[in-house]
């Protein structure tokens, strides 16, 4: 093989190497937001338990029901 063609494999797994790197890292964040909303009271899959059209009323987060959660 020409020394093009190392260089050209080379940039292929270091591209390959900063993807994972950069989808690990996404996954981390996600992971980490989701736990911060967590502790701080907020629930992706909250449920209108008084049928007012509303979940999570009195938070900062209260919002209209959405067909996914009635």
């Amino acid at each position: 093989m020409t020394l093009i063609n190392w260089l050209f494999v080379g940039y292929i797994l270091v591209s390959i190497g900063i993807v994972a790197v950069l989808e690990q890292e996404k996954v981390l964040l996600r992971l980490a937001l989701n736990e911060s909303y967590r502790q701080l009271g907020y629930k992706e899959e909250a449920t209108d338990g008084d049928n007012d059209g509303v979940v999570q009323d009195g938070t900062k987060w209260a919002r209209k029901v959405s067909k996914k959660t009635k």
